[in-house]
Formats: C-alpha cells, structure tokens, sequence
C-alpha cells in the first residue's frame, strides 16, 4: 500500500495516512501480508523497490490534488514490475472512477474501501472474477465495468482498530507530528456545498458513530505502541455526539486506564454549549477546531453551512471561558463574494480571537457541489490536479466581484491577527501549557 505525497508542499501538522492503515488492517484481518510505504517521508520513488519485488499487488489512496503523484508512482509501479496488478481508492477515485481507470489503474474501489478492498484481493487471489466486486469499477474486455453498490459498514466498531504497527512514527514526530489521529465517527449530515455529495459517496450522509469503549482501547493501544502523546480526532462533528457519549467515553477512558490522556478535535459552532463544552474538558479536550468559513452570513448561506455568523461568536466566547484551545478555518473567496465579505470576516476573527487559524481559498473539488456550479459558470481555472489544492491554487476560480488585491488585504489583515497561520506552533504551545499547568476556566478567561 502507498501513499503516493511524494514531494508535496506541506501546510500544518504532519499527518499518518489514517485511511489507508485502515484498510490494511482489513487486509491483515483477512489474511494478506500487508507492507506501507507513506512517500511523504520519501526523497524518491526508490524506496518502493524492495517492497515491489515482494508484492502481488499494490494499492494506492490519494485526493485529487496527489493524483498527480500518483499517476507518476504508477508510472514507476509498471516500469519495476509490469503487471502487477495496481488498485486506487479515496476521494478522486470516488469522484471520478472513469479517469482513474483512463489514466491506467486497473481497479478503482469507490467510497469505503474497507470490506471492498478485502474482497477484491481475495478475489484476486483466489483466482475468481474481480471484474463485478462490489463498490469497484475497472475495465473488462475494453468495457467499463461497475459492481453493484456497495452499502456502507453499519457496525463500525467491528471493522479492527488501523494497522498503526506498519508505520515508524519517529520520522512523523521528527518532522512535526504533534498528535496521534484518530477517526470516531463517519458519515455526516450536512449539506456544505464544497463537500457534499463527496462526502456523501465516501461516507454517508448518516453519520455512525463509535462506542466509546472502542475508541478507549484504541487510544490504549496506540500508546502502548508509540508512548503518551496528545490525539488528534478528526471527526467533523465530534461536539454532537452529545453529552451521554462522552459520560460514557470518560468511564470507557477509566477502565482503559487512560483517563490522563488529552486530545483535540473538530465540531461544528453550533453544537457548542456549556454542557458539551464540560463534560468534554473534564474528558480531557484541549482544544477544537472550527469551520469558521466567513463572517457574512450571506457567504455562510450560499455555502449552505446551516449556522450563522453569532453561533461562531457563541462558540469561541463559550471556549474561551471555558480554557479550551481554538482553531478557526476560513476560506476566501466564493464565487459571489464581495470586498464587504471579507471585510465582515477580518471583524469576526479580530471578535473571536482565536489561537490559530488555517486561511484558504474557495477551492472547488470535483465531487462537490461547488464543483459542479462552477463548472456551469465556466468560472474554473484549473491546469493540473494540484490546482485543486486549496493551500496551493491562488486563483482558482475567476470572481467577479473580488481580485487579487482584495484577497492578499484579507489574508494580511488575519495574519496580523492571528500570526502563527499555518504551523499551529501557537496552538499547540497553548495546548502544552493547558496540559501542564491544567489551568481552569477562571484562569484562562482572565
């Protein structure tokens, strides 16, 4: 398996590829030898070449902003062993199968990938037709194939914790990895257009959450193989599991003997209150992150987040009396957005006062809604697929209302306000004295 991040800029905190340990575990679960080469941590595609000439087939995950990447490790794959078998999965396939297959790839697994890429190796394997497996498309007899749909995995507490063993962490530490990520829940039930229905082909648009003991002995092993560090969860929505989730997580945490343990995590503004925002804290959350998006509610509505402007304000203010950490994502430049917007934005971070903060430009990706509205503008300005990268891709869409100078005065107006952008050093220095002084709520909204 391959994470093909081969000499790609890098923005925030280094991260393992969680998604693609999944799948190794199910891979491993049902009987396969399974080796993982992340090539972000690589200076060239060299290092695949012990682990080709062991292999029977290779798989690949990647967003469309790496497919790039990937085309170019499959270019490699087939000059150093012809034949074999090569297998893609994750966003860009979900959202464009037939391109994938065009590009070379024999099979493309479509949405969760867990029991479908298990079924296809065994399939393989075993010498039977892969050609109609479930949840995959490929290419047979100079036809595109579709298996039938895959329905998505109701229990996710039966699918076996990521295959974190395949992986030396200490580069990843080495190089900024602050946290230990984790995934809860799948599924969400939103409608934001710069994800759905992407994320609807992933994963659902009913999310499924995990039980709280699952997720504790998950914790507890991760620890006993890497020592004690913080978490990352990186769930969407993790404030609206609801209070009873997290009683039960904190007893979960006990019996683990991990209720020491701290972690962040993601959540929606307007699922924060005091009584989520306490009994999280006393479960150990040191800070959340925020899709803040815009402070013009017109901007949050086009973008169809289902929240307004005060619930931001709401939330922040509630987690800074409170002494949880702050993280804020903001995105610049919707195809109706004006000089005002912006304006409206930069006076919501100066009221929120975060702790860090991601900018980023509205950057549609194909699967999306926001994708496909401006496609029909004919407003898109993409050349590669890394255009599609929102850290990237400065101008990708030609706005009618806003230019270059308006979007560089924003982005400097917020980095006045908040420095430390990109890197998190704030945040995470923030995090560690949390930790170390335990400071309460009091305290820190003095």
């Amino acid at each position: 398996m391959i994470y093909p991040r081969l000499n790609y800029p890098g923005y925030g905190e280094l991260q393992e590829p969680l998604g693609l340990l999944y799948i190794a575990a199910s891979l491993e679960q049902a009987g396969f030898t399974v080796e993982l080469v992340d090539l972000t941590l690589a200076e060239s595609h060299a290092v695949l070449d012990d682990p080709l000439r062991r292999t029977d087939v290779v798989g690949l995950g990647c967003s469309t902003a790496l497919f790039s990447r990937a085309l170019a490790t499959l270019e490699y794959i087939r000059e150093q062993k012809p034949g074999v078998p090569v297998i893609i999965g994750g966003p860009h396939a979900t959202a464009c199968p037939e391109d994938v297959i065009e590009k070379g790839f024999d099979f493309a697994v479509i949405g969760e990938g867990d029991i479908t890429t298990a079924e296809l190796i065994t399939r393989l394997a075993s010498g039977q037709d892969p050609h109609r497996t479930p949840g995959v498309i490929c290419r047979h007899n100079g036809e595109l194939v579709q298996g039938e749909k895959r329905p998505f995995v109701a229990d996710i507490d039966s699918l076996p914790f990521p295959a974190r063993h395949l992986l030396d962490y200490s580069p990843y530490i080495e190089k900024g990895m602050f946290h230990i990520g984790m995934f809860v829940s799948r599924g969400c039930p939103y409608r934001c257009t710069f994800c759905k229905p992407m994320q609807d082909m992933l994963f659902g648009k009913k999310i499924r959450i995990r039980s709280p003991a699952s997720v504790a002995r998950e914790m507890k092993a991760a620890v006993e193989l890497m020592g004690e560090r913080l978490f990352l969860f990186r769930d969407d929505t993790m404030a609206g599991f609801g209070p009873a989730w997290f009683e039960e997580f904190r007893e979960a945490r006990k019996q683990a003997g991990i209720e020491n343990l701290h972690w962040s995590c993601q959540a929606r503004v307007d699922q924060i209150h005091p009584e989520i925002l306490t009994i999280m804290k006393s479960n150990g959350c040191l800070g959340i992150a925020f899709g803040v998006e815009s402070g013009s509610q017109k901007i949050l509505d086009y973008y169809r987040k289902q929240m307004t402007v005060e619930d931001t304000i709401r939330a922040f203010d509630l987690c800074h009396q409170f002494g949880i950490g702050t993280h804020a994502f903001i995105m610049m430049g919707a195809p109706v957005e004006t000089r005002e917007d912006l304006e409206k934005t930069v006076n919501l971070v100066k009221r929120i006062r975060p702790e860090s903060i991601s900018l980023s430009i509205t950057t549609p990706a194909p699967g999306s809604a926001l994708y496909d509205e401006a496609m029909a503008q004919g407003i898109i300005n993409y050349q590669t697929y890394e255009d599609t990268d929102y850290f990237l891709n400065q101008e990708p869409m030609r706005l009618e209302h806003l230019n270059r100078d308006d979007m560089a005065w924003a982005h400097a107006e917020i980095l006045k306000l908040v420095p430390d952008t990109f890197h998190l050093q704030h945040f995470q220095a923030q995090q560690r004295r949390w930790q170390a002084q335990k400071l309460k709520p009091d305290h820190v909204s003095k």
